[in-house]
């Protein structure tokens, strides 16, 4: 009687079927290759325009699949992009990686340019034939830029009451409108 010592090394994770045939007092046997990994379908719809300043959320970041498993976003979770449009990518690593290989998928995201937001105190009263300053023409923007102000500032103003303008122009003009 023949003894059959068969002794295998794999790597981690790695999965082999062993086919035996024995033919009277002779053998053979093989190695076959494990069944191809499916590759895991990724859902993830386009997302909505966002408003610059918004930060990105499960609301943009929100792929799935019917496999379990992780998912990995590019740009992440928490991350504030500029105005324009910009391609998302996700990796998806299977929790079973024997059967299922890692899948990516991608979308585009549109980021629309915020509008500033201005403040603007009403002017106290001036007495007629006094300049208009800076304690009348001072508006506030949330972000850094210009402000061009209707009567302009030093302009002597006549009796009565008079409306001020001011226009703000931004000084980041892709991420502001």
């Amino acid at each position: 009687m023949k003894e059959l010592d068969l002794r295998f090394a794999f790597a981690k994770g790695a999965v082999c079927f062993l086919s035996l045939l024995l033919a009277g007092c002779g053998g053979s046997g093989s190695l076959i290759p494990p069944p191809a990994q499916k590759t895991p379908l990724i859902s993830w719809a386009q997302p909505a325009p966002i408003t610059y300043g918004t930060w990105l959320s499960a609301t943009q970041l929100d792929a799935t699949t019917n496999v379990s498993g992780t998912f990995a976003y590019n740009p992440p979770l928490g991350t504030k992009l500029s105005a324009g449009s910009h391609t998302m990518s996700v990796v998806f690593t299977p929790a079973d990686s024997i059967d299922y290989s890692t899948a990516t998928a991608t979308v585009t995201l549109t980021v629309d340019q915020a509008m500033p937001t201005l403040s603007w105190a009403a002017p106290l009263s001036i007495e007629c034939g006094k300049a208009l300053s800076t304690a009348q023409l001072n508006a506030n923007a949330n972000t850094p830029g210009s402000f061009a102000y209707n009567p302009a500032l030093g302009t002597v103003l006549s009796a009565g009451s008079h409306t001020l303008f001011v226009t703000f122009t931004p000084t980041d003009t892709t991420d502001y409108a």
